[in-house]
């Protein structure tokens, strides 16, 4: 005895080729849409089944990156690494090593496929150099040059002078504020100890930035508790502002100098009250010796 399929039975069948061709189409447009990848990133297929499963909702906290390509929707954005021309300027060779280490993190790069990337990203006097340390290394029958750190440091024999890293501490050390401003000042500072990347106590480094400021600008602010290189470039800032004031003020005599007043509107000292309803000593006598009759309302009389 046999059954002959119903139009709902069809129906059934036909849905159910629908949705497998549309798993079929989704799985598709999944790996077009993360297979545009950025030289460098993995090339890796994503399982079906766990895509199929997440849009199902059968599973609605995988996270994306474990069945898409390219596991960090970041690695999308585009940044472009910068070339090098080979010219000897330690300055520039140490930034645009820098900018390929940020590059290289951003996409989590290989150490074959930095090595490979960067030699692409060398120009002129720089690339010839490079393809004369890969003819030698063969000739000499040894292994090529596979390792970014193992590159960075072939390059800066090249274009890192010997004494780079004596005179960068020299430089660091001997630097003095001279005519730069303070903030100027704080600048190159930041500058200088970050390239030289010397590990200092904090009081070291404390020390080495009061020394290089204007002398005058050291005696204001020995006498004050700093205990960070931020305290002492916020203190500096502030009397140098002060300097630039005028040098007469209200409520100062004229001949009272500009560091004086700021060293004494800045030191945590007690200071004399008189009561408001007192009338000062100084003005008593000013009233007395101009002829103005003083106000005796207050004055009380007692009989002995």
């Amino acid at each position: 005895m046999s059954f002959e399929p119903t139009a709902m039975d069809q129906i059934l069948q036909q849905l159910t080729a629908l949705n497998t061709k549309l798993d079929d189409i989704g799985d598709r447009v999944a790996i077009l849409e993360t297979s545009q990848t950025v030289v460098g990133t993995a090339t890796a297929t994503p399982d079906r089944t766990a895509l199929r499963a997440h849009r199902n909702g059968n599973q609605p906290d995988l996270p994306r990156h474990n069945f898409l390509l390219g596991d960090d929707i970041t690695k999308k954005i585009k940044i472009e690494a910068p070339t090098f021309d080979g010219r000897f300027d330690p300055k520039t060779f140490t930034d645009w090593l820098t900018d390929m280490d940020q590059f290289f993190d951003w996409y989590d790069m290989s150490d074959d496929r930095r090595v490979r990337f960067t030699k692409m990203k060398l120009v002129g006097a720089a690339k010839q150099y490079w393809v004369s340390v890969e003819r030698q290394l063969a000739r000499s029958r040894q292994a090529p040059i596979t390792l970014w750190d193992e590159m960075k440091a072939k390059l800066s024999e090249k274009y890192l002078p010997s004494t780079h890293r004596q005179l960068q501490i020299e430089q660091m050390l001997s630097l003095r504020q001279g005519s730069m401003s303070v903030a100027d000042y704080m600048q190159k500072f930041d500058e200088i100890s970050i390239r030289c990347n010397v590990q200092e106590e904090e009081d070291m480094t404390l020390a080495r930035f009061r020394r290089g400021l204007r002398e005058e600008i050291q005696k204001e602010i020995t006498p004050h508790r700093v205990n960070t290189v931020e305290d002492a470039f916020q203190l500096a800032l502030e009397y140098e502002r002060y300097l630039k004031l005028p040098t007469k003020r209200f409520g100062y005599q004229a001949g009272e100098s500009s560091t004086k007043k700021w060293t004494d509107r800045n030191q945590n000292t007690a200071k004399s009250t008189v009561p408001f309803n007192q009338p000062n000593r100084d003005s008593r006598e000013k009233s007395l010796v101009e002829g103005t009759k003083p106000d005796l309302s207050r004055v009380k009389c007692f009989k002995f």
